[in-house]
């Protein structure tokens, strides 16, 4: 009978099958892809925002702030997108359907 007060086995789960072993390489390669996937929802949402912006009542212009805000958002998607791209490798071994299994 296991010892209740020992740490549960990291290779077990849930109904004390095993989990899914995936290789250290191919999941940062899946994550750093998922992360370009999402790169352009976060330019929508930057140049989204300046539009939810509230002035006082009375106050004209002040568009240079959200000018500023927009383009030092779209500079930083131009270099998270440079470094995720360098990053991220083009070879079939990092490319593992979520559906096969790990062992072949």
């Amino acid at each position: 009978m296991p010892d209740p007060a020992a740490p549960p086995d990291p290779v077990q789960t849930r109904a004390g099958r095993p989990g899914l072993f995936l290789a250290r390489d191919s999941y940062r390669q899946r994550r750093l892809r998922d992360v370009a996937r999402m790169l352009p929802v976060a330019g929508a949402v930057i140049w989204l925002l300046p539009l939810m912006w509230t002035r006082p009542a009375g106050q004209t212009g002040g568009m240079a702030a959200a000018v500023v805000f927009v383009f030092a958002g779209w500079t930083l998607l131009i270099v998270l997108t440079a470094v995720v791209s360098r990053r991220i490798r083009v070879d079939s071994a990092t490319d593992v359907s979520p559906d096969t299994d790990a062992l072949g």
